[in-house]
């Protein structure tokens, strides 16, 4: 075991915590029984050394469990400060997931704190026993995914602890390295490979070589696909995507052959395929460095939102089975969404936007084939377009671009004189200058009862195709009234109103 002579500034709340933590241990070795040793582990300790402020706090008790420890911390907030309300949640291991350790977690002074018992060399086999089993600090530290990850803070001692004997050389060095041989530590819990690759990125560091050895091999990629629930890879992927090295992260998962097993087919999607292409895997790099071109240079893509952004790199990243389908619920629909649901777990409203990209692509290249044509769209061509695209339209025709500049394969050095660019951006002017960029909002400028009365008519089909027709209507004459369109409905009837 190696101590460092850094020394830790605590700010106010971490002293205070620190405080509580061992007044808890008194406590308990007060009642004839050993007085647990407690210490702050893992990422806030490689923070703190790295000068960076952290949230999360995991403590390590080495006599107890952390739900056990986490009882006595309850009881001991309820006398000392009842008004903070302190509730412990208790989250139950699940081997079949990789996740070995009970956890106790609670919120205590603005912090997330997790409790957990030091890990055992054998910790991920003890599950198969009633009897819990608890590790030495140097077990411990062995059985965490990088050694920047393995250090601790002793708060009776108030130092340091590198039991690795790599740690803190590993943070100067800026390098991510398994405690243990790669093979032995993803085989404890796959997922940390991802999250190696994801520290990796954070903070810039490289990944040593035999840790990249382990993250290549195969069986680690079968069981990332296989025995790992894709809610927690999809954790894993959100904060890479989430970091301004989205780029790097996806050419090392790309480079490592993982980019099937994260964002790719499942199991459960085999049997729905419709249509099989080759995995254009090889696009990858490629559309990285595209789209990291086309932030620094393209006038409308650099502006895009953090979360248009994380958008689009989901988009790239299910790039590799745009030309999949699958059959779900008796209509085939095309890959990309379906991975972004269950491979990562993610909301439909994530979902359902990577779709519209996917979706909405062959309609854009359509209305940009109209403007090289004849150099103009209409007014209710454009308010039709943005009605089509929704909210998201902008971003939808930004990606549209991007994907006919990666299908066209492009020299990114050549982009500005490419004329395609123009185009695009032509498109969205002729939005802007018809006042369009808010047409998906444009209600009937009539309801259906008023119809019915006006017209004497009863409810039907007919009624909705002349409610759309209203709206349209009111694209194309956005200074008339509502008296003026009843007044051509009258001389028209139920026959279309709009000029199309």
């Amino acid at each position: 075991m190696a101590s460092s002579s850094s020394i830790l500034e605590l700010n106010e709340t971490e002293k205070e915590l620190s405080d509580i933590f061992l007044n808890v241990s008194k406590k308990i070795g007060q009642m004839d029984r050993k007085e647990p040793e407690v210490r702050f582990a893992g990422g806030w300790v490689r923070d703190k050394l790295l000068r960076i402020e952290s949230h999360d706090i995991d403590v390590a008790i080495d006599c107890m469990s952390g739900f056990e420890f986490a009882q006595h911390l309850q009881s001991y907030l309820a006398q000392q400060h009842p008004d903070w309300e302190t509730k412990v949640i208790k989250i139950d291991a699940n081997p079949l997931k990789s996740k070995h350790l009970e956890t106790a977690t609670a919120r205590i002074m603005g912090m997330d704190i997790d409790i957990v018992n030091l890990r055992h060399h054998d910790y991920t086999n003890s599950n198969s026993s009633n009897k819990l089993v608890f590790g030495t600090p140097l077990e411990d530290a062995l059985r965490r995914d990088a050694t920047i990850n393995a250090l601790f803070y002793n708060l009776k001692s108030k130092t340091v602890e590198d039991f690795t004997g790599k740690g803190l050389v590993d943070l100067s060095n800026k390098i991510i390295r398994t405690p243990l041989v790669a093979d032995e530590t993803f085989g404890d819990d796959p997922l940390r490979a991802v999250r190696c690759i994801r520290f990796a990125t954070k903070y810039d560091f490289n990944i040593h070589e035999e840790t990249i050895k382990g993250l290549k091999n195969p069986e680690l990629h079968e069981r990332l696909r296989s025995s790992i629930s894709r809610e927690r890879i999809g954790v894993e992927v959100d904060k890479m995507l989430k970091h301004c090295n989205t780029n790097r992260a996806l050419k090392i998962i790309h480079s490592l052959g993982m980019f099937a097993c994260i964002f790719g087919p499942l199991e459960i999607h085999t049997k729905k395929l419709q249509s099989k292409n080759i995995e254009s895997l090889s696009l990858i790099p490629y559309a990285i460095d595209l789209f990291g071109y086309l932030q620094k240079k393209d006038v409308s893509i650099k502006n895009l939102s953090s979360s248009s952004k994380y958008i689009f790199w989901l988009a790239i990243a299910t790039l590799p089975w745009y030309n999949w389908s699958i059959l779900e619920k008796s209509k085939i629909k095309i890959l990309p969404p379906i991975l972004i649901r269950d491979s990562l777990k993610y909301s439909k409203p994530i979902m359902s936007q990577v779709e519209n990209f996917f979706v909405h692509y062959p309609l854009i290249m359509s209305k940009i084939n109209v403007l090289e044509k004849e150099g103009k769209l209409t007014r209710l061509g454009c308010g039709r377009l943005v009605r089509e695209l929704g909210p998201h339209w902008r971003d939808i025709i930004d990606w549209a671009f991007f994907m006919n500049t990666l299908i066209s394969n492009s020299d990114i050095q050549r982009l500005n004189k490419d004329e395609e660019v123009t185009w695009f951006h032509v498109l969205v002017k002729h939005i802007e200058e018809y006042g369009m960029e808010e047409a998906y909002n444009i209600q009937p400028i009539i309801n259906g009862n008023e119809i019915t009365r006006i017209l004497g008519i009863r409810p039907g089909p007919h009624l909705r195709k002349m409610l759309d027709d209203s709206i349209e209507w009111r694209i194309q004459n956005p200074e008339s009234t509502k008296e003026d369109y009843i007044a051509i409905m009258l001389e028209k009837g139920t026959s279309a109103v709009v000029d199309s």
